[in-house]
């Protein structure tokens, strides 16, 4: 784990220190930049901010996007679809986001609720890293610290 690479900048040059718990010189640039700098910089978004990544995220994947919970929610159904899309799905009309599920049925969660399950979806944070983060430096410590491993250091 990049961890426990610690880049220390000097005037001249860099220097690596790696650790026992490096394994065998495989470092995970890309998971130490989601763990690192992608999940504190969306804890520091707003809902609606985190929520309309997400929704870009839904859109490009497939999944499905959170909706605000009111009532345009139902404006484009007729009333007996939307009374079925509540009745068989898990609606609660205090929550504030809701989502379809697999059935065509709505589900609401809290902002507490879209927050969490945002957070844990390892699928979002992989594809924030790829398509909004870039680090030029990367590939260059990356491999500095890998030849440093291969050397026994």
């Amino acid at each position: 784990m990049l961890e426990t690479i610690y880049n220390t900048d000097t005037i001249e040059h860099s220097a690596y220190m790696l650790t026992a718990y490096e394994m065998w010189g495989l470092i995970d640039v890309k998971q130490y930049g989601i763990d690192e700098i992608i999940i504190p910089y969306l804890d520091g978004l707003d809902d609606s901010d985190l929520i309309g990544a997400y929704n870009e995220f839904a859109d490009e994947n497939g999944s499905e996007p959170y909706y605000s919970n009111d009532e345009e929610l139902f404006c484009d159904m007729d009333p007996m679809e939307a009374v079925r899309c509540t009745y068989y799905g898990n609606y609660n009309f205090m929550d504030e986001y809701a989502q379809y599920n697999g059935y065509g049925n709505i589900d609401t969660y809290s902002a507490y609720q879209v927050r969490e399950n945002i957070m844990n979806e390892d699928e979002f944070l992989s594809w924030v890293y790829d398509n909004y983060y870039y680090d030029d430096e990367e590939e260059k410590h990356e491999s500095a610290a890998l030849e440093l491993v291969r050397k026994g250091y």
